[in-house]
């Protein structure tokens, strides 16, 4: 998968994503179940714009399937075998049938990306 922006700038994306859901769940002092958005969201968008779509998809069915669970009250003991179940099946293709494993010369590319913003910040 192709990087959309640097690391860095992710990270600073979903950072600020991350303050200002938790400033909205301060202000309607609603946290539960909605602090799984909260945290799930952020992760979500840092893991798609580095390029790790498989990652932000999971991330993204995690943290929602815990909000849809909480909201719409489902019954643990159904879901929990299916998520145990799932997640040892995703671990194992993940391990190996992997087909967006990151090469060596896509992290390269991946370093050189964050040199050059880091050299347009320090000429402007």
């Amino acid at each position: 998968m192709q990087q959309r922006t640097s690391k860095r700038r992710a990270a600073a994306i979903s950072t600020a994503l991350l303050l200002v859901l938790l400033a909205l769940n301060s202000i309607t002092g609603i946290w539960w179940p909605y602090i799984y958005l909260t945290i799930g969201a952020p992760l979500f968008v840092r893991q798609f714009l580095q390029g790790r779509t498989y990652d932000s998809i999971v991330s993204l069915a995690v943290f929602g399937g815990l909000f849809a669970v909480s909201q719409f009250d489902i019954d643990w003991t159904i879901i929990l075998p299916v998520a145990f179940i799932s997640s040892a099946i995703l671990i194992l293709f993940r391990e190996f049938f992997n087909p967006f494993a990151i090469k060596e010369p896509e992290a390269e590319r991946d370093r050189s990306i964050e040199i050059m913003e880091e050299e347009e910040s320090n000429h402007k």
